[in-house]
């Protein structure tokens, strides 16, 4: 049994804010899971996968600046009759005016951004799940929640 080459990797974002603050998540990219060759791991780090791209904005210009959390890397949707267990691996890049974060979302991490650099944050994520049983045939989609705070 042969799984669809690319399934779609999909990005679930919650942008949790203050009503007297305002900040936007947008997905630019939504991401493409593609098998390895070896059946046993979906991964947008796989040749023909694609990272996920969000884009990050605060036009409200305070000077409080923003802290970003991104957590959660979960299966959100499977075929019929797949059955777990399996490993998650994630990674984030964040890119902003004058600055930088990145690693692995194994600990829920966030960061800041300072007040007016954080106009514009471009956040890019790779989504890996492995399962040594190998994956059925379908689609499969994962979520990954972002907090802007």
């Amino acid at each position: 049994m042969q799984l669809m080459r690319l399934a779609p990797l999909a990005m679930a974002l919650i942008a949790a804010v203050s009503t007297a603050e305002a900040c936007t998540v947008a997905v630019a990219t939504p991401g493409i899971l593609a098998l390895a060759s070896n059946g046993q791991t979906l991964s947008s780090s796989n040749s023909g996968g694609v990272a996920s791209v969000l884009a990050i904005s605060d036009l409200d210009l305070d000077l409080n600046g923003r802290r970003i959390t991104v957590s959660n890397l979960r299966l959100d949707s499977t075929p019929a009759g797949f059955a777990a267990p399996v490993t998650y691996a994630a990674s984030y890049t964040a890119t902003w005016l004058l600055g930088s974060a990145s690693g692995s979302l194994a600990s829920n991490p966030s960061f800041n951004v300072p007040p007016v650099l954080d106009l514009v944050v471009t956040l890019t994520l790779h989504n890996t799940v492995t399962s040594t049983t190998g994956f059925r045939q379908g689609n499969y989609s994962t979520k990954t929640t972002v907090t802007c705070s």
